[in-house]
């Protein structure tokens, strides 16, 4: 394979990691000598109002990630991305769904649109609501040396999972993060565009988000919500089979953003084969003018007598071809 034939992906930068390139460049020698944990820590005391601010959260999630997971996930080729971005689902609930981690980054190829909207790489949380102090929260601020303090959020469901995504803002040094409880998932993955979901859904309001967003902000956040829900469902439906460790092809991939002080463990995303996909539904769920003409895959989810959470074998959900073709 040629240098030019070697895939090139767009690794999350973390916003610890950013902040002390930033602060080592400003400080000179003086910072030479400083561990990244005390540049953050001196930041944090320094900053008025960090503790309430979306850079606290954002590097809490980033700590629980560096230290308990270290997970990036990339596709094999883009087209699986398309796939998922494109494919229909038809989800009651967010009952018997899951993510193949509860933190891990997640990496673009270089310069991936979707409809005309670039993706850029992430980071993603999926836990407990009623166990982010326990999780994020409380770690963050024992690395500050600040006292511990919790997250006051109304209006979440009992028992509910939340999903958060937090990337860079192209061309910027700002960052963005939107979260969602589990039971905006069916939202998300029915609608067919980011005005749809937005009429349906609003703008995240039940969760407090802690930035204002633009039209833009709203497409980039929805296709990622989207995508990485997508690949929660694709992982259950195919029951993990396609979840690789290390990397896609025989040489390791160029990798953009790569932080040399941060081990990273590496998993790859593959192509469900057409033997694996069940023929399409006869009766189509959604209406015909909803669907997208490139659609090639039918995510279904089983509910009631036919789904039984308790049998570790009987699967919630369902790959078919999609109505609209193969």
């Amino acid at each position: 394979m040629s240098k030019k034939d070697t895939p090139v992906f767009e690794l999350h930068k973390l916003m610890m990691h950013n902040t002390e390139e930033g602060v080592r460049a400003l400080s000179g020698k003086g910072a030479k000598k400083l561990t990244r944990q005390q540049l953050i820590r001196d930041v944090a005391h320094h900053e008025p109002q960090f503790m309430e601010s979306l850079n606290f959260i954002i590097m809490a999630e980033e700590l629980l990630w560096s230290r308990r997971s270290k997970r990036v996930i990339l596709p094999e080729t883009p087209e699986i991305f398309e796939r998922l971005l494109n494919a229909e689902y038809t989800m009651a609930s967010a009952k018997g769904f899951n993510l193949p981690y509860s933190s891990f980054t997640l990496a673009m190829p270089a310069g991936l649109k979707h409809r005309g909207i670039e993706l850029p790489p992430c980071l993603v949380d999926y836990g407990p609501y009623e166990q982010s102090d326990a999780r994020i929260i409380h770690p963050f601020c024992d690395y500050i040396d600040a006292p511990r303090s919790d997250v006051h959020i109304e209006d979440c469901t009992p028992g509910a999972y939340c999903l958060s995504i937090t990337y860079r803002e192209a061309g910027t040094m700002a960052y963005a993060r939107a979260m969602i409880s589990d039971d905006d998932l069916p939202t998300i993955l029915e609608s067919t565009s980011p005005q749809e979901c937005r009429e349906r859904i609003g703008d995240y309001e039940k969760l407090k988000r802690l930035v204002e967003m633009n039209d833009t902000d709203y497409e980039i956040q929805y296709w990622l919500l989207r995508l990485v829900s997508a690949i929660g469902i694709y992982h259950v439906a195919t029951s993990g089979q396609h979840l690789h460790e290390g990397f896609p092809g025989k040489k390791p991939p160029t990798l953009i953003n790569k932080d040399p002080s941060q081990m990273i463990l590496m998993s790859y995303l593959s192509t469900a084969t057409s033997t694996e996909i069940k023929p399409a539904i006869k009766k189509p769920v959604l209406a015909k003018e909803a669907l997208s003409l490139d659609s090639a895959w039918h995510f279904n989810q089983s509910t009631g007598s036919s789904y039984d959470e308790d049998e570790a074998d009987d699967n919630p959900f369902s790959l078919y071809f999609a109505s609209g073709g193969q």
